[in-house]
């Protein structure tokens, strides 16, 4: 996946997480997970494709968690502060 791809897939989820859990701690802790789907999907993505493997295929464990969950805590900045702009 490209930087873009995972900054917007991690916002919409954070954008989930932060309109769906109520408490920023609940919140917090489902973020936690993020990373961990970051780098499943990785290694789903490079054994369906193994073609496409390269020397630096191995940095995918490192960037595709780093960009995807960071654009899942902005995601879930914006979510909170929809849900509470909502709620009044």
């Amino acid at each position: 996946m490209t930087m873009a791809e995972l900054l917007l897939l991690g916002s919409l989820a954070g954008l989930l997480i932060g309109v769906v859990v109520r408490s920023d701690k609940a919140g917090c802790i489902v973020l936690l997970f993020v990373p961990v789907l970051a780098v499943l999907s990785t290694a789903v993505e490079q054994r369906m494709y193994p073609d496409r493997l390269t020397a630096f295929s191995g940095l995918d464990f490192l960037s595709d968690p780093f960009w995807f969950s960071l654009g899942a805590l902005c995601g879930l900045i914006v979510g909170r502060i929809a849900r509470a702009q909502l709620r009044g």
